[in-house]
């Protein structure tokens, strides 16, 4: 086993994902999953291999190490973010909100070419989708940034939808789909030149989840656009102080 490989930030969202999908689904986590959930990013594999010296958590995290740090750390039948595909179970997903449920169906359906977003998703041990969120680069004006730029508009990564299944707590569960939400935004504003980072959150219960989480501000020009420099919410994410 290669002892350079170490775990991301993506590698700890998923293990905390998986506590709360446990805890609600009343199943036992592995102790390996625990332990990438208290460690930092960085961490080598090896030294979470000797706190669990199951073959389990070392196969699973040898693997997650080939793939690469770009792919979602993928446990073994259980949660994992990547992107939506036509053949994923959404027809049982129930957020509360109807727009979001058939939102989902629709772009299940005809794909994710057929639309700017890309959608992102992740599901239980039987395929059955539990929550998504999309992101899409959009130009946003300046003075809904609150920039005071000479420019007329700015290249922004939009956090358009954001649901979870109802059985799930936003604050704990939200929390690990927002972060993964913004390391992939990171990833794709290097695409556009992007450096805002902006969520669409016209449902006043989520956007004070969002607001609790960063440093994100009321567009002064729609009241459900909340907008953040990239930059802080990725530092605070690599820094381990999102709240």
């Amino acid at each position: 086993m290669d002892d350079s490989i170490v775990l991301t930030e993506e590698h700890i969202a998923a293990a905390h994902l998986r506590l709360v999908i446990d805890d609600k689904l009343g199943r036992n986590t592995p102790e390996y999953v625990r332990w990438i959930a208290l460690a930092d990013a960085g961490t080598s594999i090896a030294a979470i291999i000797s706190q669990d010296s199951g073959a389990e958590a070392a196969d699973v995290l040898s693997q997650a190490g080939r793939e690469g740090t770009s792919r979602s750390f993928e446990f073994s039948g259980n949660p994992t973010f990547r992107l939506l595909a036509p053949e994923d179970d959404v027809a049982s997903f129930s957020s509360g909100n109807e727009a979001d449920d058939s939102w989902l169906a629709q772009n299940a359906v005809v794909g994710q070419r057929s639309t700017q977003s890309s959608i992102y998703v992740f599901d239980d041990s039987s395929g059955r989708v539990l929550g998504y969120y999309s992101l899409a680069p959009v130009a946003l004006s300046a003075s809904a940034v609150g920039s005071a730029t000479s420019s007329s508009s700015l290249p922004a990564l939009l956090l358009a939808r954001f649901a979870l299944d109802q059985q799930l707590h936003l604050d704990e569960a939200g929390g690990a789909m927002l972060r993964s939400a913004i390391m992939n935004a990171v990833q794709m504003a290097r695409q556009v030149g992007a450096r805002t980072f902006a969520v669409q959150a016209e449902d006043p219960f989520k956007r004070s989840f969002f607001l609790s989480k960063a440093p994100f501000l009321v567009s002064s020009k729609d009241g459900s656009l909340l907008v953040a420099k990239l930059g802080e919410v990725e530092s605070l994410l690599r820094n381990h102080a999102m709240r």
